[in-house]
């Protein structure tokens, strides 16, 4: 009977895993058009095509082959021992060591109220007795509920991680169509029309103005402008990230001085333009500027790696000047340059916005509203919609494997109320009315289902903290993953917690419900 049972029992699952894995593919084959990353996979390797995988039907056979023989063998084996009196008199119900420690204690048991108000706590004493078809119980549940949770663990993680890691921004916003660009009093007309939308977190902005050398500029204009110049108007958080690089700023606190972080580019032919370092005062065009610090190129490159947008700008040939932008005037306006501008190209104040956004509460209202609005800017490139879709995919193949655990448990307990046909029509004898065995039972299957819970969610959570330091030793599973500016922000997923923990409670309180029933006219 095992080998048949073990047998039908495998052969119907590979024909439903391999009916399912096909159809799945053709499913994703004909929709993945509809789906950016879906469509980028099978641009990259044509189409998703379907092979039998004689190794996982190996692990399959062997699985069945140790559930088999541990639930029906093993039983079999211990059963056959008892003498045939006995089997006869159908005494491998309730034995006497059962009955004895079922009855133990009965007055004392009787004087207190159980779970759920009933006054004996006999299904938590039934589960001390057969502990060990509560431990059998308790570790499949917990190890099913522990892939659910790694599952939901490691997606959730990689949300937080690879697309929703603050340090960097979703979408950059150079400006306008055409020839038009934001001014800094536009930043906060930006702010508070994108607040209003799902999934906003924060804004940021550089405000860029400067000139560069034309071919035939004299040496005395660029001696007097210091030659290539930019300045760059950051908000208070891109600034202290550039000011803490530089150590302790020197800062002026004159009136109408701005003070700013230098990085020197490449001006080493200039020998004619002065040096410049921490400390000095000098007035570029009508900008009165104080150096409180200044960072090498390298320096700058590894913060704009770490905290900064990798769009910002800075002048590889010439001198950048970082400061803090909470002002409305331009530093060097357009009519002061045009005075002096002897081969010298001035380029106008420019805003460029950077907008954080979160990807968990995200519905694309923003990029669409920045789309709608006609403006340049760059997305991160990542489709987050895309990654939902896979998540949910993955959560549906997960509620299958839940719904067939979820219907062997229904028999598993209803096999179990069956056999004890005997020990109920006892609690009755013994004076049990039909709710406190009702309650009993259902007590029994609180219980395994709260121990299940607990031991499923330490196991899903531990090993998917072991498998997301194993997964971002390299890029992560998306790629976007860089172990110099990224932490890994390892998350619960607490809905998918929630559903599961609902269901393993239902399952066994129903079970119970449905074993009883058909065991009824034992204990009217």
């Amino acid at each position: 009977e095992a080998l048949i049972v073990g047998v039908i029992g495998t052969l119907i699952g590979v024909l439903l895993g391999a009916l399912g894995c096909s159809g799945l593919f053709s499913y994703l084959n004909r929709s993945g058009s509809n789906n950016l990353i879906l469509k980028e996979i099978l641009n990259e390797i044509g189409k998703l095509t379907f092979y039998f995988n004689w190794k996982a039907l190996g692990l399959t056979v062997l699985f069945m082959a140790v559930i088999v023989a541990y639930s029906m063998v093993s039983p079999i084996e211990k059963l056959c021992r008892l003498n045939p009196i006995n089997a006869l008199k159908s005494r491998d119900d309730v034995d006497k060591r059962v009955t004895k420690k079922l009855l133990k204690k009965k007055k004392k048991c009787r004087t207190g109220k159980g779970l759920l108000g009933y006054p004996v706590s006999y299904g938590f004493k039934n589960v001390r007795i057969r502990r060990s078809r509560f431990y059998l119980l308790v570790i499949s549940l917990s190890v099913c509920f522990g892939i659910v949770m790694l599952v939901g663990c490691i997606f959730e993680t990689m949300i937080k991680t690879e697309l929703n890691n603050q340090n960097k921004p979703s979408i950059t916003i150079y400006g306008n169509s055409g020839d038009e660009r934001f001014s800094y009093s536009e930043i906060d007309t930006f702010r508070d029309m994108f607040s209003k939308k799902k999934g906003f977190v924060d804004i940021g902005y550089s405000i860029e103005v400067g000139y560069f050398e034309m071919k035939d500029a004299s040496e005395e204009v660029l001696k007097r402008n210091y030659g290539n110049v930019e300045f760059v108007g950051l908000n208070e958080k891109y600034y202290k990230a550039v000011s803490d690089a530089a150590g302790t700023p020197d800062n002026s606190a004159e009136a109408g001085v701005i003070n700013a972080i230098l990085v020197k580019g490449n001006i080493k032919d200039k020998d004619y333009i002065p040096e410049l370092k921490t400390g000095d005062d000098i007035t570029i065009y009508d900008a009165k500027v104080h150096i409180a610090g200044e960072i090498s190129i390298g320096v700058f490159e590894n913060i704009r790696t770490e905290k900064l947008p990798d769009t910002l700008f800075y002048r590889k040939k010439g001198l950048t000047f970082f400061y803090l932008r909470d002002f409305e005037e331009p530093v060097i306006s357009k009519n002061q340059m045009e005075k002096d501008s002897d081969n010298i190209l001035y380029h106008e104040e420019t805003a460029n916005l950077y907008i954080y956004i979160d990807a968990e509460k995200d519905d694309g209202s923003i990029l669409s509203a920045v789309s709608e609005m006609g403006c340049y800017y760059e997305s991160n490139g990542i489709n987050y919609d895309g990654m939902r879709m896979i998540k949910r995919i993955v959560y549906f193949i997960v509620a299958i494997v839940l719904a067939i655990i979820a219907v062997n448990l229904v028999n598993v307990r209803t096999s179990e109320i069956l056999l004890r046909r005997k020990e109920i029509r006892l609690l009755r004898s013994i004076g049990f009315s039909i709710r406190e065995v009702r309650r009993a039972v259902i007590s029994e299957g609180i219980l395994v289902a709260l121990c299940s819970v607990i031991t499923g969610f330490l196991i899903g959570v531990g090993a998917a903290r072991l498998m997301s330091k194993i997964l971002y030793v390299g890029k992560g599973i998306t790629g976007l993953y860089n172990s110099d500016y990224m932490s890994i922000r390892f998350g619960i997923d607490w809905g998918v917690f929630a559903a599961t923990a609902v269901v393993i409670f239902v399952i066994n309180i129903v079970a119970g419900l449905i074993a009883l029933a058909l065991v009824r006219d034992d204990y009217k």
